[in-house]
């Protein structure tokens, strides 16, 4: 017998058990009574990887690409330790090109969107919308953009696919954002999330666990997407990344002309030109850097 929730909005409390024909009947959003926190753990991640899997397996057979952003990827990069990282759906940004028949896989292996988008206005529309399959509570959140991202889906989408990681989900390949850009998205849920729940957890340890050589490519990457006031907003949740924020932000980006811009204002600059610009990212003095100049354009 496994507990699960009978609804994908369960409320606290409110569980009913539910014998599971299949692996993916159901999540468990909050930990039922009587069972501890790392058993509750274990479950939600073997329900959700088993859902994980079987999306991954439908786009693949229809040649939708799609990224793996949190999940399996954040607990097994960050909580090696065995302190349990619980999650509760699929996180998945999508190639910008397979969006839609990326919604009728979904639709195909009886997924519903939980709110009907084409009713609401452009301004209105988050960076993901979240699809629940049936009454069994199997939950992805699907990514057209990631928050505090600000150049257009599908320049990031080719470079946050550029370098990818590839893990065992349950058995299926799953290609996953390269440890530098996994850094960064890790602040920029923080400052989306704001401080508190599992994404002030992850990037705490983000920050003591990543290199600081690590943070600095995520930050050149930031650069790149458009994304340095995330990146900024979100370390500054904590006190230490404040710290580690100062000394990125000591950093230095180049524009054409050879103009030093602080990296934390380096995309607005940019973006307000109207023509491209090569920039090279060096420290603070300008006396080092990394040799290999970065294309950002609008």
């Amino acid at each position: 017998m496994v507990w699960v929730t009978a609804t994908g909005a369960p409320r606290r409390g409110a569980y009913r058990p539910t014998r599971c024909a299949r692996l993916d009947c159901g999540v468990m959003a909050h930990e039922p009574p009587g069972l501890s926190s790392g058993a509750w753990a274990a479950a939600t991640t073997l329900l959700v990887d088993h859902s994980t899997a079987t999306v991954l397996a439908a786009f693949r057979a229809d040649g939708v690409q799609a990224l793996l952003l949190k999940g399996p990827t954040i607990a097994r990069w960050l909580y090696r330790d065995g302190e349990p990282r619980p999650y509760l759906d699929s996180d998945l940004l999508v190639r910008p090109a397979d969006a839609t028949r990326a919604r009728r896989v979904l639709a195909g292996i009886d997924y519903s969107p939980q709110l009907d988008e084409r009713r609401m206005p452009d301004w209105w529309r988050p960076h993901a919308s979240t699809w629940i399959r049936g009454d069994r509570g199997a939950t992805v959140d699907l990514h057209h953009r990631l928050q505090g991202v600000g150049v257009d889906a599908g320049h990031a989408w080719a470079l946050l696919s550029e370098e990818t990681e590839t893990l065992d989900v349950a058995g299926t390949r799953a290609a996953a954002l390269s440890v530098p850009a996994r850094t960064l998205y890790v602040a920029l849920t923080a400052a989306n999330d704001g401080p508190s729940g599992m994404a002030m957890s992850d990037l705490e340890r983000a920050l003591e666990h990543v290199s600081e050589d690590t943070w600095r490519t995520a930050a050149a990457l930031a650069v790149e997407l458009g994304a340095t006031d995330g990146l900024f907003a979100g370390l500054a949740q904590r006190s230490d990344g404040i710290a580690l924020a100062a000394r990125l932000g000591g950093l230095t980006v180049r524009d054409e002309d050879g103009r030093a811009i602080p990296l934390g204002h380096a995309w607005e600059r940019l973006a307000e030109s109207r023509s491209s610009a090569m920039v090279e990212l060096c420290d603070a003095d300008a006396k080092l850097c990394d040799g290999s100049p970065k294309h950002i354009g609008r």
